[in-house]
């Protein structure tokens, strides 16, 4: 039976036009890549392209990949292959089994009931950089700002947000300063030195400027022009500690642990037995939650009896301790900066990130000098040879007395967006922070990348380096992902 508006009522059949692909992803095959079907990809349904954000490592094999995709059950659905390596252009219909070579233009061709048709670029990006050496870029190395002459001697400090790199050259004593390595615009200080400065002793706080003359007289200034004498006589120069520098001093004969300006009731101390009078590295500071001062610690060196050593010292902001003994092979003037390193993740964005040191260059007492990148993930204690990735390449050469610094810079990505810069994870002092949705992960067009900068160096020819090479793990260059 029917009732009485039977007669006038009818229901309207509408055909479908939707062409939304709503997720995809790789299929598992740990013969190319282990955990691949875990590789996110994002849908811009607007441009209409699927890629993924979070390159694969370099050398991943995409020639015969498949997928699994998700579209309308009223829509048909087909693979467009073109161009691609292995396998002729192609048009076939979409299976979860067959294979794609994606090294070529490849797009799923949505056609919806209505017979509304639109195309999908599919991307499966690759790095054409191994994301994790430590790369420098012959392209980016600088001479040392304002050489005159014949170069003798170099010694680079940062004071603040600014390095200043003290030359000594045939034409005299050359100061200079810059808060933007990377841009290279370094300005010549007028600087009135009134004695001979010791420009292997040239160091720095956080505020002011150091440098110990031909007689161990040691010699202050704000900015570099104008120096003054401390009234204090040392043999050697630490490092700077926050306010304070730190140094070697004599008494009557005896080697001192000394440090100006002195805190109340401060008296010198005898020196350590092994303690360096000579050739430590820089001083590396690092904190942690149980001490309210930072901790400084320095590598190597020679001691008073002439001896080279691979100790650790540590200094909490009262005193000086030793930390740990032959922690690197003995040998003196060795550059330690510190960075980051990644370890393990078959996908680029699940490595694992560390706070790492690196120590490079160095001499020994043989005179051999040291052509292995130590880095230690322990704050100085322990320290092993860093792997392929994070060796020096040959072109710069073996040194020691180089000086090493880790400066950002801004990056801008390439408005080429999936081949001239693919993506990876978030720089170092960012978390990174994972879509749940296969529409959700972008990458950004601007973000601040760490750089390492290495001045000088003696070279085995005991030849004063004229150069700045500018490092960087690759990882850090590539877009991070939002």
């Amino acid at each position: 039976s029917c009732n009485e508006d039977s007669d006038d009522a009818y229901e309207e059949y509408v055909i479908s036009n939707s062409t939304a692909i709503t997720a995809f992803n790789l299929n598992a095959d740990d013969s190319v890549l282990a955990n691949l079907d875990s590789v996110h990809f994002t849908i811009d349904i607007s441009k209409r392209i699927i890629y993924n954000a979070d390159s694969l490592p370099r050398g991943t094999k995409i020639t015969g990949l498949t997928i699994n995709a998700s579209f309308p059950t009223t829509a048909a659905c087909k693979i467009v292959q073109e161009a691609g390596t292995v396998r002729p252009d192609s048009i076939y219909d979409y299976t979860t089994t067959d294979s794609i070579d994606f090294t070529g233009n490849v797009k799923l061709r949505i056609t919806a009931a209505d017979g509304t048709e639109v195309d999908y670029q599919v991307k499966v990006n690759v790095h054409q950089l191994e994301s994790d050496s430590l790369y420098w870029n012959q392209m980016a190395r600088r001479d040392l700002p304002n050489v005159s002459g014949t170069l003798n001697a170099q010694r680079t400090v940062q004071c603040g947000d600014k390095l200043y790199t003290l030359l000594n050259c045939s034409d005299g004593y050359i100061l200079s300063t810059t808060d933007n390595p990377a841009a290279g615009d370094w300005q010549q200080i007028d600087a009135q030195f009134g004695m001979v400065p010791n420009v292997n002793t040239f160091a720095a706080t956080n505020d002011a400027l150091f440098i110990l003359d031909e007689n161990g007289a040691l010699y202050t200034s704000a900015d570099g022009s104008a120096w003054s004498s401390c009234g204090i006589i040392w043999h050697n120069i630490i490092g700077g500690y926050t306010d304070r520098v730190l140094g070697v001093g004599t008494d009557n004969g005896a080697y001192t642990l000394d440090e100006y300006p002195r805190l109340d009731g401060y008296t010198p101390t005898t020196l350590p037995d092994k303690f360096p009078v000579s050739g430590n590295s820089q001083l590396s500071v690092y904190a942690n939650t149980w001490n309210k001062q930072p901790q400084m610690f320095t590598v190597g060196g020679i001691d008073k009896d002439g001896r080279f050593h691979g100790d650790c010292w540590g200094y909490d902001g009262k005193k000086w301790a030793l930390l740990r003994t032959d922690v690197l092979p003995p040998m003196a003037d060795v550059a330690v900066v510190k960075y980051v390193s990644y370890e393990g993740g078959s996908i680029i964005s699940d490595a694992t990130e560390h706070r790492t040191w690196f120590a490079m260059g160095g001499r020994t007492s043989k005179g051999d000098i040291n052509d292995v990148v130590y880095i230690s993930r322990h704050q100085g204690l322990y320290w092993n040879p860093g792997d392929d990735l994070l060796q020096l390449p040959d072109y710069i050469g073996n040194f020691y007395g180089a000086q090493t610094f880790c400066f950002s810079s801004t990056l801008t990505r390439s408005a080429s967006l999936w081949t001239a810069m693919p993506s990876k994870q978030l720089p170092v002092w960012a978390s990174i922070v994972k879509p749940v949705a296969t529409r959700a992960a972008q990458i950004t067009n601007e973000w601040d990348c760490p750089y390492l900068y290495l001045f000088g160096g003696i070279n085995s020819n005991g030849t004063v380096n004229n150069s700045i090479w500018r490092g960087v793990i690759n990882r850090l260059t590539f877009a991070p992902i939002l």
